[in-house]
Parts: C-alpha cells; structure tokens; sequence
C-alpha cells in the first residue's frame, strides 16, 4: 500500500508543479501582451500625431493643396472676423491678432482667409487659373503644447 500512496502523492505534487509552471507561463505571456499593446497604442498615437503635419515641414504646394489644408483643418462655413473655427485643437486657439494657425504671405503681405479665398475664387477664370496654379513654400513650426503652426509663402506673381 506504501508504493501505490506515494506514486499517487508523487503524481499529484508533480500536476500541482505542472499547472503552477504553466500558469505563471500564461500569465507572464499575459503581462508581455499588456505592455506592448500599451507601447504601440502609445507610439502609434504619437506617430499619428505628427506624420500628419511632417508634409509642410519644408514642401511645396499649389493654391489648391494650400486650400484643401485650410479646407482640412477648419470650418470654412462659419468664418469670423478673418479667421475660422478649427476642426482640430491641434493648431490650439487663434491667436491674439484674430489669426489661426495656418499662416499664408503673399509677396510679403499676410493674407486672411478671406482674401486668399477670394483670390483662389476670383470671378475672372484666367486670374483664377493663374492663382490656383502658384506655387507655395511651406514650413512647420511644433510648440512645446503640442500645437503646430503651418505657414505658406509665395513671391511669384
């Protein structure tokens, strides 16, 4: 009876070992599986984040990119006193001279909204065409608030 009652109690020890090495195994798999969802949701967040603004760090453009990022970011149904609402919070709140975070110069001179629009739709179509055709230098400016601020400028007439 003494060989039966120790192979019984060598087999039970033996599956208590087993399924405690094989639950720790479960769960360290577990813990690994939580940090890397955790890193790549973070790091895909923050990749996501500015990947989508790297384009005008230093890139050129014609009117029609310059007004579907305008088109883009803000709500150009509602304008309001030269500016427009943002779509985002990314660009932060406008400024304290009315103007939001997308910059355009023309020739020196600092445009509203409004007047690129104008320009961009003009009534006559050759003036139009010749505006929609410009080219357009971009560059990027990151705030350490996580803000950016997209600025075009052109010399050509």
């Amino acid at each position: 009876m003494d060989f039966i009652s120790n192979k019984a109690i060598t087999i039970g020890v033996g599956l208590l070992v087993t399924i405690a090495i094989v639950s720790g195994v479960i769960f360290s798999i577990t813990q690994v599986i939580n940090i890397y969802s955790k890193v790549y949701n973070t790091d895909t967040s923050i990749r996501g984040k500015f990947d989508e603004f790297d384009k005008f760090d230093g890139g050129e453009f014609t009117s029609v990119d310059v007004y579907n990022t305008i088109k883009k970011y803000y709500d150009i149904s509602k304008p309001k006193d030269n500016y427009y609402e943002p779509k985002t919070n990314i660009f932060g709140e406008p400024g304290s001279n009315g103007k939001s975070k997308i910059v355009i110069y023309e020739n020196g001179h600092q445009l509203s909204y409004q007047e690129f629009y104008n320009n961009f739709n003009a009534a006559d179509p050759n003036i139009k065409a010749s505006y929609q055709a410009k080219k357009w230098q971009s560059s990027l400016t990151r705030y350490n608030d996580g803000t950016v601020e997209i600025t075009f400028t052109t010399t050509t007439m």
